[in-house]
């Protein structure tokens, strides 16, 4: 023991902020915060040292049960984050970590970390184990379990008498998307001398890279709502939320339509009709949705999600074709008609792109805020989106507007871009925290304008960028999605082609600016490139 004690220190793996967390031994841990605020990897190395800890100091076995909404989840979150605390405590030697199944074991004792799910509740409240103690309960992501009688089922099947040293915890560790939650009222609100209820964001977690912390940086400045919820930790308030109309809920679509399959609206059409969408995404994620929508009674069921990240084109048709969306209609981003039709070619042969149109965003928010929004649980990023989905409030008056939030969705040019000011060119990454004067184009009078500027930001680092070179020999760097205006119209930088001609601001002297045209020399080259994305208002 005294060897062991030597080489694992808890305190020195986990760093500062949760001592608290640490050793304490009431039975209920609650703890809200922010990603990042390492809540989840603390609670994995307290467990795996727990379970070492008991057994080496008084020989006593206690066991601990890990436990999602559902129970397939845990193999590449709880399970993984479990696995990489027992290496950062160096006693991998020690445990069984078996490459087809989640239970986890410590071979000096046997002791387990059990995996379970609330989506087989009945097995939960009646895990026992036959040589030792089942002492601890980490609940990840409580904030899934919407109903408190189910925590409450789950809270009285763990007891019995322990050993004095020992002790029942369990740990709740969730992000706070709604202060409407049974949680918050019962552990917060009224916390009893039972519970340790915590709040915690990234920035008690010294262990973030500077280019972690300025995701969050860039997140306050674009979206204050999400910040106060995913930086801060704080609990999610309604205020300006576009969708109230939904809900989570258990059901099952084949019953759904097995009820309601054949029924009609008024106007003679199928009530039930399918209604998939996805958003393309790399480096951003990819996100499909599968649902139907009643029509008569005005329900939309989301019944099926996909949420990846770095996916190419086959894999993103294989998931989808394996869920059985191979002949469904999908109604897709009409942005990339590439991505449709090799997607079509790859299996997915109902894909197709989304007519867009002035105030098309608008209208469909408009037309979804009329139906009953039904989320089954395991649809856990669509839950996060719509629990943070707000009107973008005016940044003067800091009132809402009608114009929905997006998030990364800026367009933005490299920091050494030059803006015209009426003190002359300067560099963007200059403008960073100051208010000046620049010349811009307004599309309504379709003449050049003297416009305030503010709020000139970084977005991003180390994103696709392309390299858009002219014929005077101006360059300059800018992600695919920024628009430039052309002979032809405005272009999205990734689709202009060799012979456009790019619109520009030119100058026979100072006193006067007009527009001129300038060709594209050579092809465009797009690059990653370790450069800042800046962008700037105007009004």
């Amino acid at each position: 023991m005294e060897t062991i004690q030597q080489k694992i220190d808890l305190q020195e793996a986990v760093g500062e902020n949760y001592d608290d967390f640490l050793f304490s031994k009431k039975r209920y841990l609650v703890c809200k915060g922010s990603r990042g605020s390492k809540k989840s990897t603390t609670t994995a190395l307290k467990l795996v040292y727990g379970i070492m800890y008991y057994f080496f100091r008084y020989g006593l076995k206690p066991y601990a049960l890990v436990i999602r909404r559902y129970m397939n989840t845990n193999w590449n979150s709880t399970r993984a984050q479990l696995i990489w605390a027992i290496n950062k405590l160096g006693v991998a030697g020690w445990w069984k970590i078996p490459k087809s199944e989640h239970t986890l074991t410590f071979l000096p004792s046997g002791q387990q970390i059990l995996f379970g799910g609330l989506d087989d509740a009945q097995s939960l409240t009646s895990i026992t184990v036959a040589d030792g103690y089942l002492c601890w309960v980490w609940i990840e992501e409580a904030f899934q379990i919407t109903r408190e009688d189910d925590f409450n089922k789950l809270d009285l099947s763990i007891r019995g008498k322990l050993p004095d040293v020992l002790y029942h915890q369990f740990i709740l560790t969730f992000n706070p998307w709604s202060d409407k939650h049974w949680i918050k009222k019962r552990f917060f609100d009224k916390p009893d001398k039972n519970t340790l209820a915590m709040t915690t964001n990234y920035m008690m977690n010294e262990f973030l890279s500077e280019q972690d912390k300025s995701i969050y940086e860039e997140m306050k400045e674009r979206n204050p709502r999400r910040y106060k919820i995913e930086g801060l930790g704080e609990w999610g308030i309604a205020e300006g939320l576009i969708y109230t109309n939904w809900k989570e809920e258990e059901f099952d679509i084949d019953e759904i339509l097995q009820k309601y399959g054949n029924d009609k609206t008024a106007n003679g059409l199928p009530a039930i009709v399918s209604v998939n969408g996805v958003d393309f995404g790399y480096n951003d994620p990819t996100a499909f949705v599968g649902a139907y929508a009643d029509r008569k009674r005005y329900k939309i069921y989301i019944y099926f999600e996909y949420y990846e990240r770095q996916m190419e084109n086959k894999k993103i048709a294989g998931a989808l074709i394996s869920a059985g969306f191979g002949r469904s209609i999908i109604l897709a981003d009409s942005e990339d008609p590439r991505t449709i039709n090799e997607l079509k070619l790859l299996g997915l042969y109902g894909i197709k792109g989304a007519k867009k149109g002035a105030g098309s965003v608008v209208g469909g928010i408009q037309k979804l805020q009329d139906y009953e929004i039904i989320v089954h649980p395991r649809c856990e990023h669509t839950i996060e989106s719509l629990s943070n989905y707000a009107w973008k409030k005016d940044r003067m008056t800091n009132k809402v507007t009608n114009e929905p939030e997006h998030d990364f969705s800026h367009i933005c040019v490299s920091g050494d871009t030059y803006i015209k000011t009426i003190h002359g060119k300067k560099k963007i990454k200059n403008l960073v925290g100051k208010n000046e004067v620049v010349y811009s184009y307004n599309l309504d009078s379709k003449k050049i304008e003297l416009q305030k500027s503010f709020d000139a930001q970084i977005t991003r680092e180390n994103a696709e960028v392309y390299e858009l070179e002219l014929a005077n020999g101006y360059k300059v760097i800018m992600t695919g999605n920024h628009k430039v205006m052309t002979s032809r119209g405005y272009v999205e930088c990734k689709d202009l082609m060799s012979d456009d001609s790019v619109i520009c601001l030119c100058n026979m002297f100072d006193a006067l600016s007009y527009l001129c045209y300038n060709a594209i020399k050579g092809a465009l080259k797009c690059m990653i490139r370790k450069v800042k994305r800046f962008f700037m208002w105007t009004a």
